[in-house]
């Protein structure tokens, strides 16, 4: 059930307050959105945040200041397909209660994302979490994005072809491990520009997230063109500088790594 009005004015999808406990979004497909504001205070409970914001490709701004999610147990491909958004407060999510992110921001057109402040305590599936973010070149996470929960990362990060770092050194992955999932899309599928990956004490890899091979091929390196990938290794910084590495002789495959 609803009892929520919106309408679009000059570009802005303008939705009132009040209660979705359902996924009626009449306004997704709707490409005359450039921005989304919340009129009042907007409870979305249960699974109501799935697609709530999906498939708007010209939106680039979702103000979610008045929004409350406390009882929200599912944001399945909230922004998906939003190819344009590059601006969300996120820290307005109460994803305390949530247990599926599954492509919740799949395709979007964020270039960075930074210390994403979700609480991830309760999620089990990030499937195609952030899949096809084809602009994303840096993404952090936030002291509560946890996921000892997670049973299904598949395609985490999969077709993000423009990342070039990757901080995994708070995520616990041993419960992901644990799973097999087959033919699964691997969580690092297709992303040739990845060169600074940092990893954890439970950070454990698996051959099926598929780390893509180092070319070796004397490229420049992505964010820094004055030095160039001569060796087609992964090497430990240990007390070095990322582009002086300590490495103390050591050197890994991608398939040593997993």
């Amino acid at each position: 059930g609803s009892d929520v009005t919106w309408e679009v004015d000059n570009g802005t999808l303008k939705i009132s307050g009040g209660t979705l406990d359902d996924q009626t979004h009449p306004w997704d497909h709707n490409d005359s959105i450039t921005n989304v504001k919340i009129t009042g205070t907007l409870h979305l409970d249960g699974d109501a945040p799935t697609y709530m914001f999906a498939q708007l490709p010209n939106v680039t701004n979702i103000d979610l200041t008045n929004i409350d999610t406390s009882n929200a147990t599912k944001m399945y491909g909230m922004f998906s397909d939003d190819h344009s958004l590059t601006t969300v407060n996120l820290e307005k999510l109460n994803t305390s209660k949530v247990v599926d992110m599954n492509g919740m921001f799949y395709r979007t057109g964020f270039t960075s994302l930074t210390n994403i402040p979700l609480d991830t305590r309760n999620v089990t599936d990030m499937y195609w979490m952030f899949l096809g973010m084809t602009k994303l070149q840096h993404i952090s996470f936030g002291k509560d994005f946890l996921t000892n929960n997670v049973q299904n990362m598949g395609g985490m990060f999969s077709e993000d072809s423009a990342l070039h770092t990757l901080d995994l050194s708070q995520f616990d992955l041993r419960t992901y491990a644990k799973f097999d999932y087959g033919t699964e899309t691997g969580m690092f599928f297709d992303t040739p520009n990845l060169w600074k990956l940092t990893l954890g004490p439970d950070t454990t890899m698996i051959k099926e997230m598929t780390l893509p091979n180092v070319p070796g091929d004397g490229r420049a390196m992505p964010d820094n063109p004055n030095y160039k990938n001569t060796a087609p290794y992964w090497v430990p910084v240990n007390d070095g500088t990322d582009y002086a590495p300590d490495n103390k002789g050591k050197q890994y495959s991608s398939d040593d790594l997993m």
